[in-house]
């Protein structure tokens, strides 16, 4: 089979991503993403801004490299996977996104947590297919910070 490579982009106005996941519908059991729930590293307090190097599997566009990594003593609503979560702008507005392999003709599902700071926010959800760069799903999702 083919494969290619997607790049799963998440970009956001101060909003908040969290327990994200991918999971195939055909014979790929499981979690394609690493690090799915921002569990590693783990955070002692509510929040710590960090390098994307010591963020197993996720990568950010912001120019600092920063993702900051926010716990359920802050903002938690307590239904999430994960006692952890990423603020999507730690500084700046950026994109957080993990490079996958897939395959041609598999089903895959992706299911994530959102919900604005201070306010509505919005997400924008796109797959990219990284051998030419072209759009193969995109939409966009807004909560408010009660979501």
């Amino acid at each position: 089979m083919l494969e290619h490579e997607l790049k799963w982009l998440c970009f956001a106005l101060a909003a908040l991503l969290a327990a994200a996941h991918l999971a195939s519908a055909q014979s790929c059991p499981g979690n394609l993403l690493t690090n799915p729930g921002f569990e590693e590293p783990y955070v002692e307090d509510e929040w710590a801004p960090l390098d994307a190097s010591q963020v197993p599997g996720w990568q950010t566009t912001a120019s600092d490299n920063m993702i900051e990594i926010q716990t359920w003593q802050l903002f938690h609503n307590g239904y999430l996977d994960s006692a952890q979560y990423a603020e999507l702008n730690a500084y700046e507005v950026s994109t957080l996104y993990q490079d996958l392999t897939t395959e041609v003709g598999f089903t895959y599902y992706v299911a994530f947590a959102h919900r604005g700071r201070a306010g509505v926010d919005t997400l924008k959800f796109e797959v990219v297919d990284s051998t030419d760069s072209s759009v193969k799903v995109t939409g966009t999702v807004s909560t408010g910070n009660t979501a």
